[in-house]
C-alpha cells in the first residue's frame, strides 16, 4: 500500500476524533494530571 503525507481536513474529523479520544484517554491513565473535560466535544 503506498501512503502520500497530507494535511488533515475538516473532512477527516470524523476518522481522526475517534484516535484522538483514545489517544487522551491512555495519556489521562499515564499522566493524572491531564484531565479532558467531561463532554468534551473531539469532533468540533
Amino acid at each position: 500500500m503506498n501512503y502520500r503525507y497530507r494535511l488533515a481536513t475538516l473532512e477527516d474529523a470524523e476518522q481522526i476524533a475517534p484516535l484522538w479520544v483514545e489517544s487522551a484517554a491512555e495519556r489521562q491513565e499515564i499522566d493524572p494530571s491531564m484531565r479532558v473535560k467531561p463532554n468534551f466535544d473531539f469532533n468540533a
